[in-house]
Parts: structure tokens; C-alpha cells; sequence
């Protein structure tokens, strides 16, 4: 019937034809009447009355089931059924108009003219029934096939009338077609564009949701950012006052508090920014999840004794496949919010089978969650219970990083929670392959002797002074040897006076003059006799940078660095350095 037989099409389709019914009914009843009244005086009255109220017979059922569906959503049975009415209705109402021919003598008067001239207009007037094709070919068919044989083989016969019927049937059938063509062409565009608007109002519903979370995020992490630097101000103004030792130490000890806050707060903007980058990378391995847990245990058995609540963690012989950093991270925010929001009972965590893999659990005997709140849960700086924004309790970034990794790593994050009773976060890992030994590294609390960094000769090129004379101070405490410069023109004229070349470099990303750390770093190793080690430090989060500094492997760290950070990425390149060298030799 069409090239278009999905259902969609069919609906419309069967829908053009119902809308048209009324019309034609009344239109087709009018002829009828008309036909019967002209043609009274020339043949037999029972004759004609019989043909009209069998027409009427027909044609009144029809119409009502016509008006019974039209304008209404139909199944793919219902379209079947009216489908099947519509061929039926046709094949007897066209035999009936055809049965009037033999009517006809040789005698070609107004009432030959009356009986002919309503049937070329039924070809005409039912062309909507091309909507569906079968439909309009059985109601053309039974006329032509009637008028044909009374105008070959009967005393009527005409065969230049015959033929100038055939001509015409032929020019409507080909009309027809080209009609359901048209129809057809002209709903798949109707569609395509009820589609390009349906989708450009949920990009439109997209964009404004996206606009208000921006909006939201900013308000949050502006409100979030300014509470820990209005404390660091006040700290320092009273360690300005001088009012004693005493003091001064706990006023540092707050400073370090606010600091921590404000670098908790940087570091969590910093994630969610390498996630929209896309310059994470996982990097899946074998985890036995047992070390896994114990390494959480580890973590939150202080915090929990603190805040008289249980930790359970069920040890496991199990091992999953998945990136080991990632996993952890979201496995410690689910654990950090149970216990953020659970003030008796405890915290069970656990690694079960679930299907061909396993799910980690973490249940907490907490507040629990709101039913309403359960989809705004994983959105930025969404915080249950805390409209104040007090920092204590968090920032609000957690969950949304969690989802962000599950993401990443196609792996499904679920959450069940009652409120009043507690809730439940999950992750499904796949299996893994067990393992002799385990190589999983789960945190960066690798020891470094204080001896590593002694006479190590190391380069530090930023464009801000203070910068500079801070990252000085801090490599020199730690026995380094070290060299600051501001421009990369300072560096070129140092390597040009064939200055022995530093064991590290540690470089900010943008300097002076739109020169990067990238250049610096090319230019000291061309230059060097030796492997030159580096180390980019940055503060920008847009995606086109990240990815530029992620292709070339140097090692990169986001301000602001701690000198714990700072020791330890310093401590694992160069230690993977000798490590290589070591091989080579």
C-alpha cells in the first residue's frame, strides 16, 4: 500500500480518509436524491426506490462508524477494522452505482446523461480515498467493470464511450497515485518536523534547566567560596593584634581549617571541570575488593568513633574489574554522606553478588531521603537539610562527581532510601580476574624519605612573584637547590649561557606574553643534555586546555597545590624516572 507502513503513517493516513466522511456523505446523499428525482419519470419506480435505500443502507452504517473514530487516536486493530469497512463499504456501494448503467438503451437522452455524469464525478469525489490505494481502486473498479460491459455488449453499446471511459479510469488511477505519493511525502514531513519541534522544545526545557543549575551553581560556590575567605580574613586580623602565643597557634590552627575548606571546595570544582573536559581516562584493572574495604575502614573508623555511630564493613574475597582511583572516590563520597547524615545507628558497607558481577553497598541508618528529592540528589551543590550552607557539612559536589563517574565508566550507580528509616547507595562492577599479588594502589599516602629531595636541582618559572617566592621557600625547606624565573625569555637566556640543566622544572601553564609551560618545558628539554623531569601547574578548567596538557603526559596539578601534593607528585616522577634508568642500564 505504501513505502511508509509504520504505524504513525497508517494512523494519519486512516485519519485524512475520516476527516473527509461528513462531507462526502452529505455530498453523495444530495446526488442520490437527485438522481432519483430525474430519473422518476423514465424507468421503474421500484426499480429506483430500491436502488436508493439500498444505497442509504449501505452509506448509513458506514458513515456512523466513520464519525464514531474520526478525529481520535486509533490502535494498529482499529485501523484494521476501519480499513476493512472502508473496502467493503466500497465494493458494494460501487456495484450499486454501477448496477444503474443497464439501465441504459440506445437512446442517448437527458437520462442517459443523468445516470452517467454522477458516476465520473464518484472517480473524482472519492479521490481521498487514495489515501489508502485498495480503498479507491474498489470503489472505481465495480463502476468501470459494469459500464464497460454495457457499453460493449449490450444494446446500449458504444465502444467510443467505453474507451473514453477506460482513458478516464486510467488518467484517475494514475492521479490517484500520485495523490497517495503526495500524502504520504507530506505527512513524513508533518513528522519530521512535529520531531525537530519536539526535540527543539526539550533542548529549549534542556538549555533553561541548564541555565538555572549554572545560575544555581554559581550562587552556591560563590556563597561557598566567600564563607572560608571571610574566616581567613578575621584569623589573620587577629593574628595581627598580637595577643600572645596562645592565641596566634589557635588562630593558625582555624586559618588551616578555613584553608582546608576553601581547598576542599577548589578541588571538587576541579573534578567536576577535568570530567566536562573529558581528560580522565579510566584506567580498569583487577581490585580485590577486600583491600578495597579495608582501605575504607581505615579512612572513616576515626570519624565514626567520633561521632558515636558503628562503621561495619564485611570483609570480601571478591574481585571486580574497574578503575581502582575512581571507584574508591565514589564508594568514599557514598560512606562520607551516610555518615554526614546518620546520627545513631551505623553504617554497613559491603560487596555482594549481584548478576554476572557485583554490587558494592553502603547502608546508613540515617535521615534517610525524601521521595521528592530523590532526582535532584546527584545535581551540583544539592545538599539535603542544609539551606544555611554551612561548609561543615559539605559542599554539595559529591554525588554530582559520583555520577559523573558512573558516567565514565558505564557503570550503574541506584540509590533506595526511606525517609526517617535511612538509605542505601549502590554500584555495579563487573567481575574480575583474581591475582597473585594485588597491584592495586588505593591512595596517595606513599611515604618519601626526607633525604629524596636534598641538593636536587630544580627550575620554577610563574609570572606572579609571590608564587614564586612561596614555591621557593617550600623546595628549600626540603633540602632543594632552586632557580625562579618569571618569562620564558629568562629561561632562554639562561640556557643560552649553557647553565647545567635542572634535575626538575615546575612551570605555571600561562605566563607573559601568551606563552605557556608547554613552550618553557620543550625548550629546556632541547636544550638539555640530560632527561629533564616537569611538572605543569594550572588554574584553568575549559576543556580545550586540559585535553592540549593531558596529550602531552606531563604530569599536571590545579591550583592551589598543597605541599603535600606538590612533595608527592614530585616524589612519584622522579622516582619513576630512576626507575627507568635503572632498566636502561
Amino acid at each position: 500500500m505504501s513505502d511508509h507502513p509504520d504505524s504513525r503513517m497508517l494512523q494519519a493516513l486512516t485519519g485524512h480518509i475520516l476527516r473527509h466522511r461528513k462531507t462526502s456523505y452529505i455530498a453523495i446523499t444530495a446526488a442520490q436524491t437527485l438522481m432519483l428525482i430525474g430519473l422518476w419519470s423514465a424507468y421503474s419506480h421500484f426499480i429506483l426506490l430500491l436502488w436508493f435505500f439500498s444505497m442509504q443502507a449501505v452509506a448509513l452504517p458506514h458513515f456512523i462508524i466513520s464519525q464514531r473514530y474520526a478525529g481520535r487516536e486509533l490502535t494498529p486493530g482499529q485501523i484494521g477494522y476501519i480499513k476493512i469497512v472502508f473496502i467493503v463499504y466500497s465494493l458494494i456501494s460501487s456495484t450499486l452505482w454501477g448496477s444503474l448503467t443497464w439501465l441504459l438503451t440506445g437512446n442517448w437522452d437527458i437520462h442517459a446523461f443523468i445516470v452517467l455524469m454522477p458516476m465520473l464525478g464518484i472517480f473524482a469525489g472519492a479521490i481521498n480515498l487514495a489515501a489508502i490505494l485498495p480503498i479507491y481502486f474498489c470503489l472505481v473498479t465495480p463502476i468501470l467493470v459494469q459500464s464497460l460491459a454495457v457499453f460493449l455488449f449490450t444494446e446500449a453499446a458504444n465502444p467510443l464511450l467505453a474507451g473514453l471511459f477506460a482513458i478516464y479510469y486510467a488518467g484517475m488511477i494514475k492521479f490517484s497515485m500520485e495523490l497517495h505519493k503526495m500524502l504520504v511525502h507530506t505527512y513524513s514531513l508533518q513528522f519530521e518536523l512535529e520531531s525537530a519541534n519536539g526535540e527543539l522544545v526539550v533542548q529549549k526545557k534542556t538549555a533553561e534547566k541548564a541555565n538555572i543549575d549554572k545560575s544555581r551553581f554559581l550562587a552556591a560556590a560563590s556563597h561557598d567560596l566567600r564563607q572560608p575567605l571571610y574566616a581567613m580574613e578575621l584569623f589573620l586580623g587577629g593574628l595581627a593584634q598580637e595577643r600572645g602565643r596562645d592565641n596566634r597557634v589557635y588562630l593558625l590552627s582555624r586559618l588551616r581549617n578555613a584553608l582546608d575548606s576553601m581547598q576542599e571546595m577548589f578541588s571538587s570544582l576541579l573534578d567536576m571541570s577535568r570530567f566536562d573536559a573529558g581528560v580522565i581516562s579510566p584506567m580498569k584493572k583487577n581490585i580485590f575488593a577486600n583491600q578495597l574495604l579495608q582501605s575504607l575502614k581505615y579512612k572513616f573508623d576515626d570519624e565514626c568513633n567520633r561521632k558515636g555511630i558503628r562503621l561495619i564493613v564485611r570483609p570480601s574475597n571478591h574481585w571486580v574489574y574497574s578503575d581502582p582511583i575512581l571507584i574508591q572516590r565514589v564508594l568514599e563520597n557514598f560512606i562520607s554522606n551516610a555518615v554526614k547524615y546518620t546520627d545513631t545507628g551505623g553504617v554497613l558497607v559491603a560487596c555482594r553478588r549481584h548478576g554476572e558481577g557485583f554490587r558494592f553497598e553502603v547502608w546508613d541508618t540515617g535521615k534517610g531521603i525524601r521521595q521528592e528529592e530523590m532526582n535532584s540528589i546527584f545535581d551540583a551543590f544539592h545538599q539535603l537539610d542544609n539551606p544555611e550552607r554551612d561548609r561543615r557539612k559539605g559542599v554539595g559536589l559529591g554525588l554530582s562527581i559520583v555520577d559523573q563517574i558512573a558516567g565514565l565508566l558505564d557503570t550503574p550507580v541506584c540509590v533506595r532510601s526511606q525517609h526517617g528509616k535511612g538509605s542505601v547507595f549502590c554500584i555495579d562492577l563487573p567481575k574480575g580476574k583474581a591475582e597473585a599479588e594485588s597491584l592495586v594502589e588505593l591512595d596517595d599516602q606513599t611515604l618519601v624519605d626526607d633525604e629524596f629531595f636534598v641538593d636536587l636541582v630544580v627550575w620554577v618559572v610563574d609570572d606572579d612573584v609571590d608564587i614564586l617566592e612561596g614555591l621557593q621557600l617550600q623546595l628549600e625547606t626540603w633540602g632543594c637547590i632552586t632557580r625562579t624565573f618569571e618569562t620564558i625569555e629568562q629561561i632562554q637566556a639562561v640556557m643560552a649561557e649553557h647553565y647545567d640543566s635542572p634535575d626538575l622544572l615546575i612551570s605555571d601553564l600561562r605566563l607573559r606574553n601568551h606563552k605557556s609551560g608547554i613552550e618553557v618545558i620543550e625548550i629546556v628539554q632541547q636544550h638539555s643534555k640530560k632527561a629533564v623531569s616537569a611538572i605543569l601547574i594550572t588554574g584553568d578548567t575549559g576543556r580545550r586546555e586540559l585535553q592540549k596538557i593531558s596529550q602531552t603526559g606531563v604530569p599536571l596539578l590545579h591550583k592551589p597545590v598543597t605541599a603535600e601534593k606538590l612533595r608527592l607528585t614530585m616524589a612519584n616522577l622522579l622516582k619513576s624516572v630512576k626507575d627507568v634508568s635503572a632498566v636502561g642500564e
